[in-house]
């Protein structure tokens, strides 16, 4: 993978910022890693400036290296900090992408730093895990869900989002839509569909070793139970 050869995933999260990011568009990628996504968005002019962040040394050198490599120093800073402190208010970022994490961590971020970010900024997300915690963030702070994709790549399915900040919206989500998505529950594709049985076949097994336990967590066997209803409402259809 490189700038101009990106993985099904990052390919995604490019399409979504071309589709649904303000123009012109001023990107942060947050944990850029080596700059692919940056880059490839740069060097097909779908940003005017961007900023490359990451919180650990190693990467941040990749990514200087890739920026220097793509002749991209003039419109992309690559600057080493945690989160979106590596935003300053006169970068004017009006789109955020943050791909690779746990969706807990995506969340502490966003909450920590969306206010260095543009009035009604996009943000393109791919987390790893923990969906549920960001879509419920996500429509608690004002957050319009505009589009999501599944993908597989190998044995690994992964979710991305693309939202927007509605100044004054109200939380609206239904509590399956937190968890299985809003669009991705109106287009139910085939990766929706795969992804959402292996993880009913997960919660099956955990559910069964806490129905063992001397002392079962009942709250969480309850979550469960809830959870695999909502599957198995939607792969039942």
């Amino acid at each position: 993978m490189n700038s101009t050869h990106l993985s099904k995933r990052l390919s995604q999260v490019y399409d979504f910022v071309v589709s649904y990011a303000a123009k012109p568009c001023r990107l942060a990628d947050i944990g850029t890693d080596h700059a692919y996504l940056p880059c490839a968005l740069a060097l097909e002019g779908e940003v005017t400036f961007a900023v490359a962040g990451d919180v650990a040394a190693g990467p941040l050198a990749s990514a200087k290296e890739e920026v220097s490599s793509q002749g991209l120093e003039d419109k992309i800073s690559v600057r080493l900090g945690d989160g979106l402190t590596v935003v300053e208010a006169s970068d004017r970022i009006n789109t955020v992408t943050i791909c690779g994490m746990g969706g807990r961590l995506m969340r502490d971020i966003l909450e920590a730093g969306v206010g260095r970010l543009e009035v009604e900024h996009t943000l393109v997300l791919q987390a790893n895990v923990g969906n549920y915690a960001l879509r419920t963030w996500l429509d608690e702070a004002g957050y319009e869900i505009l589009d999501e994709a599944v993908m597989q790549e190998g044995k690994h399915f992964y979710e991305v989002i693309a939202c927007v900040e509605r100044p004054g919206k109200v939380a609206s989500l239904s509590d399956k839509e937190r968890l299985m998505g809003p669009k991705q529950l109106q287009k139910q594709g085939e990766a929706f569909r795969l992804m959402w049985a292996d993880e009913a076949q997960a919660l099956r097994y955990v559910q069964a070793s806490l129905q063992q336990a001397k002392q079962p967590n009942l709250e969480r066997l309850q979550e469960i139970q809830q959870q695999l209803t909502y599957i198995e409402e939607e792969l039942g259809k």
